[in-house]
């Protein structure tokens, strides 16, 4: 999650009530207006997500569904472009 309010990102599980404690967060400055570049790897069980390329998030990840991705903004507003997946193999 990127919470702008909190200038953080962290990782939680989802539920569909409340928030969950993170399991992992670091510090990130967020400027209302101003464009993120956001890039996830997955890699076996090994995540890694980077803003802007100098902010990163590596944890591991274990029993995650493969082949889903969902992207969503709660409370908010987003903008999400040039959207590109692809698969190692």
């Amino acid at each position: 999650m990127l919470e702008p309010l909190t200038q953080r990102m962290t990782l939680r599980p989802w539920q569909s009530w409340g928030d969950a404690d993170p399991f992992v967060e670091r510090p990130l400055d967020i400027v209302r207006g101003e464009p993120m570049l956001l890039e996830v790897v997955l890699d076996g069980t090994i995540l890694e997500v980077s803003t802007d390329r100098h902010c990163c998030l590596t944890c591991r990840l274990y029993d995650h569904r493969q082949g889903h991705l969902g992207l969503f903004v709660e409370n908010g507003l987003a903008e999400f472009s040039e959207l590109t997946v692809w698969s190692l193999g």
